[in-house]
């Protein structure tokens, strides 16, 4: 059941702690949907391009609304474009960045 975390200030975001705890973040316009580990979310009232810039390279843009943390990322899904995170959510590979996240999750494997 999800449950939704108070709104977070961008900037706490960054901290370490906080960023090891964030599975992927969804893009709705002028706010951000950040979803934690333990399955429950916060809204952040900051685009997904501005937060994505702040965060650590871990993180990765997968689609123009999805950004993704690549510790949580169980698979990709050739045929459907789109890849299984570790908490079972299928998101969305956008056809330009295929490669790139590809070769990004490849290189996180052998050195994981």
């Amino acid at each position: 059941m999800e449950t939704n975390l108070p709104s977070l200030k961008p900037q706490k975001l960054v901290e370490k702690t906080v960023t090891e705890e964030i599975v992927h973040i969804e893009g709705d316009g002028n706010y951000s949907r950040v979803v934690m580990l333990n399955g429950r979310f916060a809204v952040v009232t900051q685009n997904i391009q501005l937060l994505h810039q702040n965060l650590p390279p871990q993180f990765i843009r997968i689609h123009k609304s999805y950004v993704i943390n690549v510790q949580y990322l169980a698979k990709i899904l050739a045929r459907q474009k789109m890849l299984l995170l570790t908490n079972g959510m299928r998101l969305p590979i956008a056809r330009r960045r295929y490669t790139e996240v590809k070769n990004i999750f490849k290189n996180y494997q052998k050195s994981a």
